[in-house]
């Protein structure tokens, strides 16, 4: 193995120095030099809230219209958009850039709007009862036959159907008034 020559370490020194500006750069302000403690560097965040809601406002219409796209309720979908922008606001670690910015918006947008429909979902199983809502989980959401869950339920596979059909009449009802009551 060769043992690197001072040209070599100086050159890696260099590099990583670089790699480090070019990292900090974005958000250092100001760089203060003080001689008699030394050199002292403070590192100011550029009215980063500033921008990022200069960015917000900038795409408010643009990302609003998206969103009532992409959900039915334009209640929810306000509500969504705004907590998207607070996470995205505190998450975001990069220069303010307007179009990454709304991109990244609406990727945590879709995840917070996948999450609440998954728990709608779940809360819509709750007007059913407990072998109506086995029997459609396993079915549904488990890819298990009627024959199947009949044999893991030790239930008659007439009732299993029973308790399919009953669900989904129920379901249907719950979705036609909003929701489960």
């Amino acid at each position: 193995m060769r043992t690197p020559t001072l040209a070599g370490l100086g050159m890696i020194g260099l590099g990583l120095t670089l790699l480090l500006i070019a990292i900090l750069f974005p958000i250092i302000k100001q760089v203060e030099c003080g001689f008699p403690s030394g050199v002292k560097i403070t590192a100011a965040l550029r009215n980063r809230e500033d921008e990022l809601r200069q960015a917000f406002a900038t795409q408010k219409d643009d990302l609003g219209m998206s969103t009532h796209l992409l959900c039915d309720d334009p209640a929810l979908a306000t509500r969504l958009l705004e907590a998207a922008w607070s996470r995205a606001a505190t998450g975001w670690r990069g220069p303010v850039v307007p179009d990454a910015l709304r991109i990244y918006v609406l990727c945590v947008f879709v995840q917070m709007l996948n999450a609440h429909r998954r728990v709608v979902a779940t809360n819509l199983l709750a007007v059913l009862g407990p072998q109506e809502k086995t029997a459609f989980v396993l079915h549904e959401f488990g890819g298990l036959t009627v024959a199947q869950i009949a044999e893991l339920t030790q239930r008659p596979p007439v009732d299993i159907s029973h308790s399919l059909g009953t669900a989904q009449v129920l379901l249907d009802r719950a979705l036609q008034d909003g929701g489960p009551s």
